[in-house]
């Protein structure tokens, strides 16, 4: 995303206004996505955190520190 900042920069600095206009427009869309997958990565990430805090031990779910007291 910051070679895109530098671009738009360059755009700017040769009169290109319509790439400018094009980088900066692709560079909002970047940022969008960033903020999507960042949200969705942490959803992920918390649903997995906590699976992992669970076990299963003879067919049954349970936290790990009740499995590790049951084995």
């Amino acid at each position: 995303m910051y070679g895109y900042g530098t671009v738009v920069a360059f755009a700017d600095e040769l009169g290109e206004d319509e790439h400018a206009s094009l980088l900066n427009e692709t560079l909002r869309e970047e940022k969008e996505t960033d903020e999507k997958l960042s949200k969705l990565a942490k959803q992920i990430n918390s649903k997995v955190n906590e699976r992992s805090d669970h076990t299963e031990v003879g067919g049954r779910a349970m936290n790990k520190k009740r499995a590790e007291q049951a084995a």
